[in-house]
């Protein structure tokens, strides 16, 4: 194997994990995103900019 061979392997590897983990990530945000609006209505300005 050259080294061109395994940088292509590690990115590829890279990609697929960063992959998973969007997927994954994404509807865990949103629930989490809908559960603060539920307990939280007001949407208290000082708890949202700790967030971000």
């Amino acid at each position: 194997m050259s080294i061109s061979d395994v940088v292509t392997t590690i990115l590829s590897l890279l990609v697929g994990v960063l992959g998973v983990v969007g997927i994954v990530a994404v509807p865990v945000m949103v629930i989490l995103a809908i559960v603060q609006q539920l307990s939280d209505p007001a949407g208290r300005p000082e708890r949202r900019a700790r967030i971000c």
